[in-house]
């Protein structure tokens, strides 16, 4: 098996000679999507936060700048998360940061999750090639260790509920099944015999609640089909370059079931009485 270390996320995330997890997820909403922000980075308050946490639970990652203000609002707190961004630094207001502190010592209280980071490598990237696309695709798990002598991909996930069937429905929206499947290809493509992918979620509300998650099998099989799907586009777009969005013409779509009227009529209503 063959990761490599030191690269930083900056360099990682900034690469565009290849397709990320993360990329494809977007290029399945639309091409035109990913093509903009390859082009315009989103910086989001949520996502510095995820950062954060991720690099006090992992102990590694891009350096904090700890803003001592208590919101965003003023001129100063501004101007110290933009000089901190354009330095390379990850902004946090410190109330949040101390809760990312909590978050990261409650780790600690949960044995299973406590086990699977005790020992193994944070923030490596792998790199191969698909084989139908000759497309270079690449990868960069949070952790890797080896757990009863299987290697696991182990990915950190803050969320606002850690419950497993709530974690099971974001996962459906949030595209992990794709994640599950593009971890698992990756290290097949690097050698690696039956590799797997855990899920340590945590909740962003104290007591921080912590739930380690596996995927089913189902989740594999849904994700790869999308993987396959994506990589495909990827190629067809990098060749032509075109990036498409929507269409241009008229769309008609299937309304949701859930959005209609079921309320019951007063024929209903007295059809029941009788």
């Amino acid at each position: 098996m063959t990761l490599i270390p030191g690269i930083s996320n900056a360099d990682y995330h900034g690469d565009r000679t290849s397709l990320s997890c993360s990329g494809a997820k977007l290029l399945l909403k639309s091409p035109a999507k990913f093509k903009h922000q390859q082009q315009h980075p989103v910086f989001k308050d949520v996502f510095d936060f995820g950062t954060v946490a991720h690099t006090l639970v992992l102990g590694e990652g891009d350096d904090i700048a700890v803003i001592d203000a208590a919101d965003w609002r003023t001129k100063a707190a501004k101007e110290q998360r933009d000089q901190a961004r354009a330095e390379g630094r990850t902004p946090i207001l410190v109330g949040d940061y101390q809760q990312c502190e909590q978050m990261a010592a409650a780790i600690n209280d949960h044995d299973t999750a406590r086990q699977l980071l005790a020992a193994g490598v944070a923030e490596q990237s792998g790199y191969w090639q698909d084989e139908p696309t000759d497309i270079r695709l690449r990868f960069r798990p949070d952790w890797m260790t080896d757990l009863d002598g299987r290697t696991l991909c182990v990915d950190y996930k803050t969320c606002a509920s850690a419950d497993t069937d709530e974690f099971m429905r974001a996962a459906a929206k949030f595209g992990y099944d794709i994640q599950f499947a593009w971890y698992v290809t990756g290290l097949l493509a690097l050698g690696v015999d039956n590799p797997g992918l855990l899920f340590v979620a945590q909740e962003k509300e104290a007591p921080y609640l912590v739930n380690v998650i596996e995927l089913p099998v189902e989740a594999f099989t849904a994700g790869a089909s999308k993987m396959r799907r994506a990589v495909d586009l990827y190629a067809h777009c990098t060749e032509t370059d075109t990036w498409p969005g929507y269409g241009h013409g008229i769309n008609t779509g299937t309304w949701p079931a859930w959005a209609n009227d079921h309320q019951p009529t007063i024929n209903d209503l007295l059809e029941t009485a009788v």
